[in-house]
């Protein structure tokens, strides 16, 4: 089900069959640099991770990420959607993209067009990101977006401190 189309790409929501999507996305070692590696190596693991977040908090109506389509071809070419962190009382807005994608402003597209939807939903008026320092694409995205930035927090084991952006929608 599309939630929000755009020029390039549109959103969806996921499904089951985007198993074999997600564990390509969740495994290419820029996802695993500039995220996490969410340990999802099997079909199986993959197809849990959807359950758990993507189809159960659609369904509960908490944040959620979409699936990123490319229109012309139909191909799932990222995920863009909001994530509820524990350390943060408003939505996160996140998004990853295969590497054969990126560079190419489908990130930018995509996130604005679920900026777009979260306005019309007048779900949440505020929005906050984060990235790494170094990850100096995403955050000149998240400026152009309308984010900025805060300060810096560590939120993993790792203690690597994250940029911290807000933006009001």
């Amino acid at each position: 089900m599309k939630i929000a189309t755009g020029e390039r790409v549109f959103l969806r929501k996921a499904n089951l069959n985007d198993a074999g999507f997600l564990l390509r996305l969740l495994n290419q070692k820029s996802f695993i640099d500039n995220i996490r590696d969410k340990g999802i190596k099997t079909q199986q693991q993959a197809e849990e991770h959807i359950e758990q977040a993507y189809l159960i908090p659609y369904q509960i109506g908490t944040p959620a990420a979409y699936i990123v389509v490319e229109a012309s071809s139909n191909t799932s070419i990222g995920v863009c959607g909001l994530y509820q962190r524990p350390f943060f009382n408003i939505p996160d807005l996140g998004y990853a993209f295969l590497d054969d994608f990126t560079g190419k402003g489908y990130a930018s597209e995509a996130a604005r067009l679920l900026m777009e939807y979260v306005r019309s939903e007048e779900s949440h008026p505020k929005l906050s990101a984060i990235t790494l320092e170094s990850n100096t694409a995403s955050m000149n995205l998240l400026s152009k977006a309308g984010f900025r930035p805060v300060g810096k927090i560590i939120i993993d084991d790792d203690f690597t401190p994250v940029v911290v952006f807000r933006c009001q929608l």
